[in-house]
């Protein structure tokens, strides 16, 4: 014999599995390092400005592998980079 689900119930369920399925899709989109760093897409366009750095060049070509690999710009993940370490210290 099926259990009866309540309203209430049934109301609760349907909105898990909305928030469930919203979660899953913002996994797909953003994808999670190893470390527990997320790139993410970028966002909308705030006002940035340019600064100068210097690094090696295999230190170069690795961000630029993992940018391509993530669909960002280099500038992008270094950005994420910069607001990880700024809100985790």
């Amino acid at each position: 014999m099926a259990k009866k689900v309540s309203f209430i119930e049934e109301l609760k369920n349907e909105i898990f599995n909305e928030v469930h399925e919203e979660q899953s899709q913002k996994e797909k989109e953003n994808k999670i390092n190893t470390n527990g760093f997320v790139i993410k897409k970028p966002d909308a366009k705030k006002q940035k400005v340019n600064f100068l750095i210097s690094t090696e060049k295999e230190k170069l070509n690795s961000l630029d592998k993992i940018a391509k690999k993530n669909g960002i710009s280099r500038n992008e993940l270094i950005n994420q980079f910069i607001d990880y370490i700024l809100e985790n210290n």
